[in-house]
């Protein structure tokens, strides 16, 4: 490589070596540098989106009078769209239930899976959005508010392959209380207390799965 040639590639290095270290350093953004507004309100905005509105349904008027037809207030176009949402929901829930069924009866078929969550919990939201994305029917039982008996915690750890101190969860504070307890004492213990089942436990048949993380739910499908 030539001497000019050198040159210019260091030179070349240097200019983004500056460029990048004004990015990281520089105290202001560069919106601020900028001076950047938004061009419109927020006010502005919904009512550009109220005025899109209006002139479709006139559009929509301008062609259903050419045919003869009455015109359509906004109302009416509200009422049509809930209409259709809830039929679409009629729909899919007489597919999913008879879908549900025709699995049930294959050979073989799904035995439906039962998840055991907390809604409020992230993990449990993910799980049944892997569910939804695949198109999985499943029931969900919250049992933190409806609390699951020891006897029902036993049986869905046994299908898990899992002790009860493996699904403690540590962090609750009733938790440091059961650093010496028994089997049978921590599952007293989480029946009497819902927090201290780790969640949540997806069952199909005769097994289970502790879904920690959510994609371990994948083993029973």
């Amino acid at each position: 490589m030539d001497t000019f040639s050198v040159i210019v590639t260091v030179s070349m290095a240097l200019l983004v070596l500056w460029i990048l270290a004004l990015g990281f350093f520089h105290p202001k953004s560069g919106a601020e540098i900028l001076q950047w507004r938004a061009t419109r309100s927020p006010a502005t905005e919904a009512q550009n989106e109220v005025d899109d509105v209006a002139q479709m349904i006139a559009a929509q008027n301008e062609l259903r009078a050419r045919r003869g037809k009455t015109a359509r207030t906004q109302d009416d176009v509200e009422a049509q769209v809930v209409a259709d949402r809830q039929a679409l929901a009629a729909y899919a829930d007489r597919y999913w239930e008879g879908e549900r069924d025709r699995r049930i009866a294959a050979p073989g078929g799904d035995m439906g899976l039962v998840v055991y969550e907390k809604p409020t919990c992230s993990n449990c939201r993910r799980l049944a959005r892997i569910l939804t994305e695949r198109g999985i029917d499943f029931d969900r039982v919250d049992y933190h508010v409806d609390p699951l008996p020891a006897d029902r915690i036993r049986e869905l750890l046994a299908k898990a392959e899992i002790t009860p101190r493996e699904a403690l969860r540590t962090k609750e504070p009733g938790a440091a209380a059961l650093e010496d307890a028994s089997d049978e004492q921590i599952l007293a213990a989480m029946a009497a207390d819902p927090t201290l089942l780790q969640r949540p436990i997806v069952e199909r048949g005769d097994r289970a799965v502790l879904a920690r993380p959510a994609e371990r739910v994948l083993k029973l499908l």
